[in-house]
């Protein structure tokens, strides 16, 4: 029986790691479980191959598997206006970094992923990534070609930011900038409906590992680049949606 339910649906990179690990101390928690098999139904739901129907089953199935308190996986942002509808009672963490610095851990990420065995995470990637080069759009290439242009990193970005706050009721969303969660940890806690004493505070050291992770987007496609994509793509979405993301943007001189 489950004492809560909890999804941390953030971007890539953002935070969900740590959302996983501050509650698992407590709750039943996991950070991206059953990926391979979630990011493949999720894909070929995505491009057709599977229909609405199918997908809310394998939730509900995939749910009952699992079983877990809290789940921390970003992605579950194309599912989650099913999640919230299937399980009224749940609550969503949405973690967001802002897009400059979102930019280099997330290429630092897909050079991993690159790497891997399997190819569960990169296909996924692939299709994350495809089709967001508007046509007729010169692509800002990145200098390693096995990362993406840069057009499309920057309309994910925004994509998955705008699909999460429109799939889930404003009463049961805590957004929750990166940059803030150290501060906002006890808030957390009890949003999702537990007592902040309970809390892995450790966790939160996992930060500092990304850190240390962080590729650089102005060495792959130009500084000047970077900051004018930015402008054009996350910007005018941050000013009507997320005002209060602003002064970090500021702060890495961009707005």
């Amino acid at each position: 029986m489950r004492r809560v339910h909890a999804y941390g649906v953030g971007l890539p990179r953002p935070g969900t790691h740590s959302i996983a690990g501050l509650l698992g101390r407590s709750l039943r928690s996991e950070h991206e479980p059953l990926a391979a098999t979630t990011l493949r139904e999720i894909r070929l739901w995505q491009q057709g191959k599977r229909t609405d129907e199918t997908h809310r089953t394998f939730l509900l199935l995939r749910d009952r598997h699992l079983g877990f308190e809290v789940e921390a996986s970003h992605f579950l942002v194309y599912s989650t206006p099913m999640l919230a509808e299937l399980f009224p009672r749940a609550r969503f963490v949405f973690t967001v970094r802002e897009p400059a610095s979102w930019l280099d851990s997330e290429m630092t990420q897909n050079l991993v992923t690159d790497a891997l065995p399997g190819r569960e995470w990169r296909e996924y990637e692939e299709h994350r990534y495809s089709g967001r080069v508007r046509p007729g759009e010169t692509p800002v290439l990145p200098a390693n070609a096995r990362l993406f242009p840069l057009q499309a990193y920057l309309r994910y970005w925004v994509d998955h930011c705008d699909r999460i706050l429109k799939a889930v009721p404003p009463d049961r969303l805590l957004l929750v900038f990166t940059h803030e969660l150290t501060q906002r940890v006890d808030e957390v806690a009890r949003f999702v409906g537990v007592a902040p004493d309970t809390l892995d505070l450790s966790s939160k050291q996992l930060d500092s590992n990304e850190k240390r992770r962080r590729g650089d987007a102005a060495q792959e496609f130009g500084r000047d680049r970077v900051v004018q994509g930015i402008r054009e793509i996350c910007l005018p979405w941050i000013q009507a949606q997320l005002p209060a993301l602003i002064p970090a943007l500021a702060e890495r001189g961009v707005a």
